[in-house]
Order: structure tokens, then C-alpha cells, then sequence
């Protein structure tokens, strides 16, 4: 959705960065969080991610501060910015099994 909306609305000036961020040492997943009735099915989607996440070391939500700063106020922003420790290794195995799908159509 966001590659078609900054496609989309680059010839009024107007450019889009997806922010993604991994774990952080927060606590927003912890007591303060509300959270919904759960599903069972989903049961194992959620703990595929959170064993997922729970393999990553968290990252200090303070590091990323300046990065997004300088990205808000660079002149050509890309489209996708992996925020957190973990990000890249993440990223690459989505994008290889992505590959692997395209080659097998």
C-alpha cells in the first residue's frame, strides 16, 4: 500500500517512508498493553512471532530516534527504513523466500 501511495503522489513533491521497526526493550507489548479477545486459529501465527521476535535481541528505542529525525528531513527518503537490531537478517530471509516464490511461478 505504501509503494502505490508514494508512486501515487511523487509529482505533488509528497514522498512516503515505511518505517519498520523490530523488537525494542519496551513494554509495549507487557502489562500496559490492552488487548483483544484472542482467536485459537491464530494461535499459531502469534506464536510464530513472538518466538520469532524472542530469538532477536531487543534494540534501545533511543537509537533509532536520531536516525528517524535525519530521515524526516532528508531531501530523498527511501521507501522502506528497517528500524532495530535483527532488521537486515529479517528482511533477507523474506526477500529470498519471495525469490524463491517468483521462480517457482
Amino acid at each position: 500500500m505504501s509503494q502505490a501511495l508514494a508512486a501515487e503522489v511523487k509529482d505533488f513533491g509528497i514522498k512516503v517512508t515505511l518505517v519498520e521497526p523490530m523488537p525494542y526493550a519496551t513494554d509495549w507489548s507487557g502489562p500496559s498493553a490492552k488487548q483483544a479477545e484472542t482467536m485459537k486459529e491464530y494461535d499459531d501465527v502469534r506464536r510464530g512471532i513472538l518466538q520469532m521476535f524472542g530469538k532477536m535481541p531487543p534494540g534501545d528505542p533511543q537509537d533509532s530516534v536520531t536516525s528517524l529525525f535525519k530521515l524526516v528531513d532528508t531531501e530523498n527518503p527511501p521507501l522502506r527504513v528497517f528500524f532495530g537490531r535483527g532488521a537486515v537478517e529479517v528482511i533477507e530471509a523474506e526477500y529470498f523466500s519471495r525469490i524463491a516464490d517468483w521462480k517457482w511461478a
